[in-house]
């Protein structure tokens, strides 16, 4: 279902992710946290049939795919950026931070996106935008970052709400929701 699709999984650098959960876990279980969800993220667009391409400032050392460099440019600046350089083959933004994520909810992005052009997944909350998949050329303005939903949202486009594609994890609150759920990418 995912076959020619790129998708762009952004990625900040180590020592910066998660840093909103400090209350609960220490640095380095934030990091492990960050990695187990990554790779989950990264091991599900596989899944699906997709590319997966990470955009950071530096190329983990584990990775062997695909890989832009942000050029520590602001996000939405860095996935522009790195869109431009697939021309016009469909390209899906996916945070890697969903634990719940399962190759089902990316092809069901991908089949709205074919369809209608574009398609948007927001988070469990209708605030955050979790996923994008942009089927074509089309412009297109990423706009994340505080109440990227309402920015991202338009009419014409489809809406995909799945509970893999709306878990993130950003607050404590989120990782209590994701353990109760039993998020595949929390499993120890």
């Amino acid at each position: 279902m995912g076959a020619g699709w790129t998708v762009l999984v952004p990625i900040k650098p180590v020592g910066e992710r998660k840093s909103r959960l400090a209350d609960v876990l220490e640095g380095a279980a934030r990091e492990a946290l960050a990695e187990r969800m990554l790779r989950h993220v990264l091991a599900t667009i596989i899944a699906a049939g997709a590319r997966p391409r990470l955009v950071s400032a530096e190329k983990p050392a584990w990775w062997d795919g695909d890989w832009s460099d942000d050029r520590q440019a602001p996000l939405n600046i860095a996935l522009g950026a790195a869109r431009d350089v697939l021309g016009s083959a469909p390209v899906a933004v996916v945070h890697g931070d969903l634990p719940a994520l399962c190759r089902e909810d990316l092809e069901l992005l991908f089949a709205a996106a074919d369809r209608d052009g574009v398609a948007l997944a927001p988070d469990r909350h209708r605030i955050g935008t979790n996923a994008i998949a942009l089927a074509d050329d089309r412009p297109f303005a990423f706009a994340f970052g505080p109440d990227s939903f309402a920015r991202h949202h338009r009419q014409d486009y489809a809406i995909v709400t799945r509970p893999g594609l709306g878990l993130d994890i950003d607050l404590p609150e989120d990782l209590e929701y994701a353990h109760a759920l039993d998020a595949p990418a929390l499993r120890a």
